[in-house]
């Protein structure tokens, strides 16, 4: 079975060290909504447990461990925030180019196309808008290819001041 994390926009160059200050996602679910047999699979600063605080005006960072099932020519980062059972594309993020935020799992760059079978490292940052509202939301991290799901993830967050 694939695997299915999510996205945001991180620096190519976080050094190692700083992965301490990443947090584990522990119940975080995939596209197909089971939870995920390692947690690791998916980091989010600053979030050990969900609901995730997206605090506005600060830039959350995300790390997403992925095998894709298949070979990929290209990926598209698609975000969006379930509100009220509407799905709002996080502005700035969604629709965005994720090959260039791909890396081996020796840190090295990657880039697409992609091989099935072996594992990648996504890392993206996102900001936290002031326009988007205090409210709770579960946000759905994909990346896709057309309008396949290649990873992904869901997590309850909650957008705070």
């Amino acid at each position: 079975m694939p695997n299915y994390p999510h996205h945001f926009s991180v620096s190519s160059s976080l050094p190692r060290a700083a992965s301490s200050s990443w947090s584990r996602i522990l119940t975080n679910k995939n596209c197909r909504g089971r939870a995920y047999s390692d947690p690791n699979l998916v980091t989010i600063t600053g979030c050990t447990d969900p609901p995730c605080i997206l605090r506005r005006k600060t830039s959350i960072g995300i790390n997403q461990r992925f095998t894709p099932y298949r070979d990929v020519k290209t990926l598209t980062t698609t975000v969006f925030a379930n509100i009220l059972g509407l799905n709002v594309p996080f502005v700035g993020v969604n629709g965005s180019n994720a090959c260039n935020l791909i890396f081996n799992m020796d840190g090295t760059k990657a880039t697409c196309p992609l091989q099935k079978g072996k594992e990648y490292m996504y890392k993206n940052s996102f900001p936290v808008r002031e326009i988007y509202p205090r409210i709770p939301v579960v946000v759905h991290w994909a990346l896709t290819e057309g309008q396949e799901n290649i990873a992904c993830f869901e997590v309850p967050s909650k957008i705070t001041s």
